[in-house]
Parts: C-alpha cells; structure tokens; sequence
C-alpha cells in the first residue's frame, strides 16, 4: 500500500467541546495551502471532518461554530428532558434497568450535518472514514464509501514508522473488533460517532459490512475505541499523517473513593490507546494548554488558540509533512 495510496492524510481527534481548537488549526492549514487528500475523524473530530471532506470553507466552519444554538440545532431538549424525567423516575422506582442509555438526545445532529454538506454521501466526498463503537460488543465502527471499505479491507498492514530507520516492522492492521461498514449516510454516521456514552443516548443503526450483511448495532461515540483515528489513514496508503489531538479527560488527583480509582484506571487504559495511535502520525498538532479547556463549555477563544499554535508551527509541519 505504501507509495500507492494518498499524498495526505488528516486524523482529527475527540474531544467534546475542545473541537472548536480544531476550527482554529483548519484556518491555519488552509491559508499555508495545505489541504488533505482523505480524512478521518473520531466524536467531536467526526463533526469537523464530515464538511471538511465535502469541501466546506473554513470560514464558514467559524461561523456555524459561532452561531449555532446548540440546544435548538444540535439537541432535541423535548426528547432530553423526557429521558431526564423517566431516568429521575426509574431511579426513585428502583427500576434501573428501564433507566435511558443516554440523557442528552442528539436526533437533530444527522439533518445539521447533512444540510451543511448539501445532501451529499460519503462517496461523493473525498475518501472520508468515521469512527463508532458497538457498545455491546466493543466492535469499532468505520463508516466510509463502498470504495473506501474496500480499499481498507485490501489493506494488510501499516507501517509502524515510530520505529527506528531499517527496523520496518509491519503489522495486521484489522484485528476482529473493527468493522468495515460502507454507508452513506455521513450525517447518521456523524451522529454514531459523537454519542458520548452515558450523555448522549446510544444510536441504533443497520450496519452493512461488505460481505452485505446487516446487524442491528447499538453505537456511541468513536472515541471509546480510537481516540485519535491514525491507523485507517495509514491503511488507506497515506505517504504522510497530520493528526489533531485534543488532550485527555482530567485525573483525580484525591483517589480516596470508588469513582476516583475506576475513573483514572480507565483513563490511563485511555491514554495508552492514544499513544500508540499517535505514534504512527508524521506530525501531531497537540498544545497542552488544551488541558486546562473545558469539555462541556464553549469557549470561542479555542479557535484563536488553534489558529495560532498551529500557524507557529508551519514550519514544522511543512518539514514533517515534506511539503
């Protein structure tokens, strides 16, 4: 695949409200002329990637990130506040097990997205990937084209090249928990891949896989098995990898109780999922001030924060990248 593939590839991150530092570094990248030839994107990175691939200006990103009304455009609060009532109602019932998978009803995300990029599909865009989980079997999801599952599916290994010079060790890329599902629906996927498990309810979806099976699969967000989606752009062949990453969910720094201990261990089994995925990016856009961002706030500042970090380091970029 190597050398046959993509000149670049761009891997954007979750990250929940953090994403609007992704708007930021996309202005950046586009006024230094650098465009990506495919585009992958897990959660909040899904959001940002979608009209990326389908050639919507940034500016334009800016502005929608600036005006839109989350509650009015993005949640379906009737649909919220009924799973709040009935979770309240179940849980003074002791009737946990009828309690909702999410709070947070995202049902309007899929006609935003769509209205954004025109209406169009996944394979009208540029080679596109998004990134779920199954949160019943833990199978990562990879929505993309027909041609773009079977350009995966011919894939046999990436190269790892976080490794020395001359220690080319090439890997199975596809282990059985990752799923190929060619799709066409990029606003449905979208919202597949940024259902925050426990905040947002889980989407149902008919998954396809090639062979033409369809399995009924509840999703969440794509961050739960790939933070920072790198490895499908290295199986699509890609010469060269900018990834985008958002930080990490905060430690406790007491770990005197229950939550605090379960919450760092999965956060550290996180961490090292991460890691190992940004090893195999060329360059990678990480500002640790990102730490100190909120999740859950929109703060505006993000963008300008994006924008200049990464205009800083063009050259860098342009270096790692061989622009």
């Amino acid at each position: 695949m190597r050398g046959q593939g993509y000149r670049l590839g761009l891997a954007l991150g979750g990250g929940a409200a953090r994403g609007y530092f992704q708007l930021g570094v996309l202005r950046a990248l586009a006024e230094a002329g650098i465009v990506p030839d495919c585009v992958c994107g897990t959660s909040v990175g899904a959001l940002v990637a979608a009209p990326l691939a389908a050639g919507v200006p940034v500016e334009k990103l800016e502005r929608l990130g600036a005006t839109v009304q989350w509650k009015q455009d993005v949640f379906n609060m009737q649909e919220t506040f009924l799973n709040l009532a009935f979770a309240l109602k179940s849980y003074f019932r002791r009737l946990q097990k009828k309690v909702p998978p999410g709070v947070l009803e995202s049902s309007r995300v899929p006609e935003l997205i769509n209205r954004l990029i025109g209406g169009r599909t996944f394979s009208q865009l540029k080679p596109l990937v998004l990134t779920a989980c199954d949160i019943v079997t833990g199978e990562k999801i990879l929505f993309s084209s027909p041609e773009v599952a079977r350009r995966l599916a011919g894939s046999t290994g990436y190269l790892d090249l976080a490794r020395e010079p001359g220690e080319q060790s090439w890997q199975n890329i596809w282990a059985p928990h990752d799923v190929l599902a060619p799709f066409e629906d990029v606003g449905v996927a979208s919202r597949a891949s940024s259902c925050f498990p426990g905040i947002m309810s889980s989407l149902p979806i008919d998954c396809p896989d090639l062979s033409g099976n369809v399995k009924r699969r509840m999703l969440n967000d794509g961050g739960i098995c790939d933070q920072v989606p790198v490895k499908p752009l290295r199986a699509l062949g890609c010469r060269k990898v900018l990834a985008v990453h958002l930080g990490y969910m905060p430690l406790f720094d007491q770990v005197d109780h229950i939550v605090a201990v379960t919450m760092n261990a999965v956060n550290f089994i996180a961490r090292a999922q991460i890691h190992e995925n940004l090893r195999l990016a060329d360059y990678v856009i990480y500002d640790p001030r990102i730490e100190s961002a909120s999740f859950m706030k929109i703060d505006q500042n993000l963008v300008q924060m994006g924008y200049e970090f990464t205009h800083g380091r063009l050259p860098e970029i342009r270096c790692a990248l061989e622009l």
